[in-house]
């Protein structure tokens, strides 16, 4: 869900500066509440997409599955920015490989493991 909303990101610079909250002319509330409620709901899925995880993979995360969610989202949402601020030039998905290894490695775990 995130290499894509990344990869979404990069290839579309003008949809970045708007999920990336930059001030756009004749910007309206209603836009900013559009892209708050799509934040919103790519949190709630991936909730639901590592509570999945623990029931058919048997993964959990190290933390919550709120908590979780929340920094994977904030994770992407300061790479979006990061692109936005950055001109354009520093990519979202710029050593996102790397990081995704070591996000998951510390975030994921096997359900059997202790806590």
């Amino acid at each position: 869900i995130l290499s894509l909303l990344l990869g979404f990101a990069e290839k579309n610079p003008g949809l970045a500066r708007v999920l990336g909250g930059d001030v756009l002319t004749g910007e309206t509330a209603r836009l900013r509440q559009r892209v708050h409620q799509l934040f919103e709901r790519l949190e709630t899925q991936l909730k639901q997409v590592l509570r999945e995880a623990e029931l058919r993979e048997g993964w959990r995360t190290s933390i919550t599955a709120s908590a979780a969610a929340n920094l994977l989202i904030a994770q992407a949402e300061g790479r979006i920015s990061q692109y936005v601020r950055s001109d354009f030039k520093r990519l979202p998905t710029e050593y996102w490989e790397d990081q995704w290894t070591l996000l998951s490695g510390q975030l994921f775990r096997n359900a059997s493991q202790p806590a």
